[in-house]
């Protein structure tokens, strides 16, 4: 158990730091417009 709420909360930090890290690079980049419409029209993979 503590091995999975470990590899849960190390996958959930990651995932965080990256939408962080797309968010910035798209506000960089686009600078204009809205994050909800940046993150929904080409966040997902």
């Amino acid at each position: 158990m503590a091995d999975l709420a470990y590899v849960v909360l190390i996958i959930g930090g990651f995932s965080a730091c990256a939408l962080v890290l797309r968010g910035l690079q798209g506000s960089a980049l686009k600078s204009a417009g809205p994050k909800s419409r940046g993150l929904g029209s080409r966040g997902n993979r």
